[in-house]
């Protein structure tokens, strides 16, 4: 099970009131508080960000940079 994102406000549980898809890595919609002395409601952005490990059947289409970590770990500095 997910973990609730807190409330900014009051640190109380949130839920997702709406959710639609912007892109094929990206969603936004509306996130309200649950905390009924609260009841804060705002604007969410999710979107994918970084690569920790490649798709095995990767889409051509989605561009998603690898973490620079990861990017460090596979394409390591020559020594100098």
């Amino acid at each position: 099970m997910a973990t609730p994102i807190p409330c900014p406000h009051c640190g109380g549980p949130t839920r997702i009131r709406k959710s639609e898809a912007v892109s094929n890595i990206t969603r936004e919609g509306v996130i309200e508080c649950r905390n009924v002395e609260c009841l804060w409601r705002g604007k969410y952005v999710f979107s994918m960000t970084h690569t920790l490990s490649p798709a095995l059947a990767p889409d051509t289409s989605v561009r998603i940079p690898l973490s620079p970590q990861i990017a460090k770990r596979l394409n390591p500095e020559p020594d100098q």
